[in-house]
């Protein structure tokens, strides 16, 4: 059986622990680092955090995989809402892990075909 493990979040422009102007009226684009626990390697999967209020300022409609909705943006509240979509994407290979994960998040390989 996999079981995913966070490896790292990267944000262009945001380094932890630094965070936005405005926690509670935000958008950010991160990128989590996603491998089989206890072993070298990871893939990226994208998604993009966003608060109630910067979601009101957005055009309407609007799909909604990829996205985290907090109430205020915080490094520890982002790691918690993956480690509980992980915690739920344990499968017997890594292809199986990254399609459930993939359901939520954008997952870097999600086009690509065998060669």
């Amino acid at each position: 059986m996999i079981t995913p493990e966070l490896k790292d979040i990267l944000c262009p422009g945001l380094e932890k622990p630094a965070l936005p102007p405005e926690p509670e009226d935000c958008i950010v684009s991160l990128q989590a680092a996603i491998g089989p626990k206890g072993e070298v390697g990871e893939d990226l999967f994208f998604f993009t955090v966003v608060t109630p209020k910067a979601l009101l300022r957005e055009e309407l409609p609007r799909w909604g995989r990829g996205l985290l909705v907090v109430e205020a943006f915080s490094w520890v509240a982002v790691e918690r809402a993956l480690e509980r979509l992980l915690a739920h994407a344990r499968r017997e290979s890594w292809s199986e892990v990254a399609a459930v994960l993939n359901q939520e998040l954008n997952w870097e390989f999600e086009n690509c075909k065998p060669s």
